[in-house]
């Protein structure tokens, strides 16, 4: 497989839309934590997803887009403190925002059913900066640290309902280790329904 331009996303613009709308120029915090970066920025919205190992051939015609969010906001709750709010973007792209100022984006990625186990090995390799923590009970989910344009992005990986979904919270920049938003990512992969 080689390296390609077209993001993983629902019609080849929706993910780095979700993502780009979530986290451009927003600060970061996430909820419960009491960790927040105020001033840490996020690449602009065309670079979020970008560069991605991605399967190439006739990907597009089998793909459908789920109709609902991942996870609701009840479910988000659940795992971050706060007061939690989301916003539908269609085709299953989601953004969530607390009274915190932290923001999740959480959106399908364009793989078909036969490309799901290869989608999520291939990210493992291609799309993680740091060693993948699985995240046991998931069917393969795992979470990462990968760099996007000098921004760490914790991302969460999983397969659900014959669908590869990526979850992602921009990193703390005063934390290198990343430990508060990679234990809220594992928490929120465990969480999600699977």
């Amino acid at each position: 497989m080689s390296r390609t331009d077209r993001s993983r996303g629902a019609a080849g613009l929706a993910t780095p839309l979700l993502l780009g709308l979530a986290l451009a120029g927003c600060s970061t915090a996430v909820g419960g934590t009491g960790v927040a970066a105020p001033g840490a920025r996020i690449a602009p919205p065309s670079t979020v997803i970008e560069d991605r190992v991605v399967p190439t051939g006739g990907a597009d015609a089998d793909y459908e887009p789920p109709t609902d969010c991942l996870m609701t906001v009840e479910d988000v709750s659940s795992v971050l403190e706060g007061d939690w709010s989301r916003e539908e973007l269609g085709e299953g792209n989601c953004v969530y925002t607390s009274d915190r100022g932290a923001i999740l984006a959480i959106g399908p990625l364009q793989y078909t059913r036969d490309e799901l186990e290869t989608g999520l090995a291939d990210a493992r390799i291609h799309n993680c900066d740091t060693d993948p923590i699985d995240v046991p009970g998931t069917g393969g989910g795992f979470v990462c640290i990968e760099q996007v344009r000098g921004a760490d992005h914790v991302e969460g990986n999983i397969v659900v309902d014959d669908h590869y979904w990526l979850m992602v919270i921009v990193a703390d920049s005063t934390d290198p280790d990343h430990t508060v938003e990679t234990d809220a990512m594992v928490a929120l992969l465990d969480a999600a329904p699977h």
